[in-house]
């Protein structure tokens, strides 16, 4: 299967590339989760973001790298997966006890 890869640098910047290779694209979320871990602990963010989000594949082999994660709230993230039915999201979660 092709994938067709949109890959979000630390900085900002927008690349895209195309590739057959499962192994690449595990080596991209990888990298993606290892700079993800550097934004933890979450103390200092508002509790309202839940999830912190790195990678995801959608059906057709759309799949996008997010080098510098995205802090979502429960409603965009569940809204997102419950809209567009992704393949895999990477994503680290924050439960809180109540």
């Amino acid at each position: 299967m092709k994938y067709h890869v949109t890959i979000i640098s630390e900085f900002g910047w927008l690349s895209s590339k195309e590739t057959n290779s499962r192994k690449d694209l595990l080596d991209l979320r990888t990298k993606a989760r290892q700079n993800a871990a550097k934004c933890l602990p979450w103390s200092q963010y508002d509790k309202a973001f839940r999830h912190l989000v790195y990678y995801y594949e959608l059906p057709g082999g759309e799949v996008r790298v997010e080098m510098r994660p995205r802090l979502v709230d429960d409603k965009t993230f569940y809204d997102f997966v419950d809209r567009c039915k992704p393949d895999f999201v990477g994503a680290i979660h924050r439960n809180e006890l109540v």
